[in-house]
């Protein structure tokens, strides 16, 4: 997936990349915010979503669709230094709070992840779960970063479980979501922006710290049918890899399958014979 152009209007430092492996954000500007068209109403109300604003309702199409959250800060609500934004992934400090898009304050403790407003010193969002008031979206709005980020799994649950915070978002990273979507859904969610509330893209920002790494996954056709209590023969098996888009190649009696990069679920035999 593209993310071009570049922009160095956004900048983003992550202290814990065993935390935060990825960050990928999208400045867009000249957008206006207003209700959204028809067919993007129809779809969230008929999954039991409120439609809230085009922007908003955006992220929450994106994430329904393909499965990772997102976040829009109002880019006029953080503080800019020299025309750049600088947003830190980091441990909350004592003391730090916010006040969440659903007007409660929430206390942060030092194991909670945050993102902060660098130039104000500001929490602007609790990491993975809920964004902050201050930056939230309305009606003044005309300049959004949108943030798609990969978060440590562990960490969302247990500060959801902590705040007795638990969300739409919160739920899908508590289940440990691949790094690989993060650029598909901002890419996605900036282009359906710009489609339904104007403005253009300024540019893309991937702070990329820790990479995936490709795992292959080895098993007979036999052990197959030993897992499966099945009579298939390798013809089929292949076939129905092949039709679940698992590439595979052949190595004596073994299927060697290298998993797409975003099904982190795939990992020993019983895997590959539960899909076949």
């Amino acid at each position: 997936v593209s993310l071009k152009p570049s922009t160095e209007t956004v900048s983003v430092k992550i202290e814990d990349p065993t935390l935060c492996p990825r960050f990928v954000a999208a400045h867009i500007k000249g957008i206006k915010v207003g209700p959204s068209p028809q067919w993007l109403k129809k779809f969230l109300e008929s999954i039991g979503q409120k439609s809230i604003n085009n922007v908003v309702d955006a992220t929450n199409f994106v994430m329904f669709d393909l499965g990772q959250p997102l976040h829009a800060f109002d880019a006029g609500k953080l503080t800019g230094k020299d025309g750049v934004y600088a947003m830190t992934v980091r441990l909350a400090k004592k003391g730090e709070s916010v006040t969440g898009l659903d007007d409660k304050k929430y206390e942060l403790s030092e194991n909670m992840l945050a993102i902060v407003d660098d130039n104000a010193s500001v929490v602007a969002s609790i990491a993975g779960i809920k964004g902050g008031k201050q930056t939230g979206i309305d009606e003044t709005t005309t300049s959004v970063i949108l943030e798609g980020a990969n978060w440590n799994g562990v960490n969302i649950r247990k500060t959801s479980q902590a705040l007795k915070l638990r969300t739409d978002a919160s739920s899908r990273f508590e289940q440990v979501i691949s790094p690989e979507l993060a650029p598909h859904v901002v890419r996605a969610c900036a282009d359906l922006i710009v489609q339904i509330a104007g403005g253009e893209v300024v540019g893309f920002v991937d702070e990329h710290p820790v990479h995936q790494q490709q795992k292959s996954v080895s098993v007979s056709g036999a052990r197959i049918n030993a897992i499966l209590g099945s009579k298939l023969t390798d013809a089929e098996i292949a076939d129905t890899l092949t039709r679940l888009d698992l590439p595979f190649t052949r190595m004596g009696e073994e299927f060697v399958v290298e998993p797409p990069l975003e099904r982190l679920d795939l990992t020993i035999p019983e895997d590959i014979a539960e899909e076949v």
